[in-house]
Order: structure tokens, then C-alpha cells, then sequence
């Protein structure tokens, strides 16, 4: 069953996504910084990541760095913001689907959809 990480600072974005992608059938954990996520990647990697950029203790941006650098590259990230400019941060991601907040949950739960299903692709040779 398929396992999802979702990160954002707001308490009730946490709650709606995870219940929202529960219903989905996959199993799905959420931390509030990026620090938390990396401790919940470490117990128990996920198969997608869903990722706010703006949050205290660690942001986003950092916490991909770390992801990287830990050698979790190969965990697909969609990137959650309420930051303005969307098409500057989808440069900084340009592997991640970029989704403005507030986001249309069918969209966001087709990005999900869409990295899983690319996970399962065979690498092309």
C-alpha cells in the first residue's frame, strides 16, 4: 500500500490531506517542519512526499537539500505554497509538481496519483 508524507505547518492542512488521501487507500503520516519529516522518512520511507515550502524550524527548500544529501533523491516531491510566483518556484523544482495554495484537492490527489504511478515506471535505458 502506497505511503504518503504529508509536511505543512498548518495543523489543519495536515488533518484534511490526510484524510482526504486516507480515503484514497493509502497510508499516510504527516510532520509539521522539516525536521519531522525527516525523522518520519528515516522510520518508515514514503512513496511520495507532499512538501510546504514556507514552514518554522526547517523549510522546505532545506528539507529537500537534506532529502537529497541523505541519498532519498529517488522519493518524488509535490511541493505545496502560498508563496507567490508560482512559475519561480517551479524553476527551483523543476523534477516536482509546483501546487499553489489554496490547491483543488481532485488536482492535488492526481499529482499523488500521477508520482505514483511514475515510481512504478521501469527506468528508461
Amino acid at each position: 500500500m502506497p505511503r504518503i508524507l504529508v509536511v505543512d505547518d498548518d495543523p489543519a492542512i495536515r488533518v484534511m490531506l490526510t484524510d482526504a488521501l486516507g480515503v484514497e487507500g493509502w497510508v499516510v503520516d504527516s510532520a509539521e517542519h522539516g525536521v519531522a519529516a525527516l525523522a518520519k522518512v528515516h522510520q518508515a520511507r514514503p512513496d511520495v512526499i507532499l512538501l510546504d515550502l514556507m514552514m518554522p524550524v526547517m523549510d522546505g527548500w532545506e528539507t529537500v537539500e537534506r532529502l537529497r544529501h541523505e541519498g532519498y533523491d529517488d522519493i518524488p516531491v509535490i511541493v505545496l505554497t502560498a508563496a507567490p510566483m508560482l512559475s519561480r518556484i517551479q524553476r527551483q523544482f523543476p523534477h516536482s509538481p509546483v501546487i499553489g495554495k489554496p490547491f483543488d484537492l481532485p488536482h492535488l490527489v492526481a499529482a499523488v496519483q500521477e508520482a505514483l504511478e511514475a515510481r512504478r515506471q521501469p527506468p528508461h535505458r
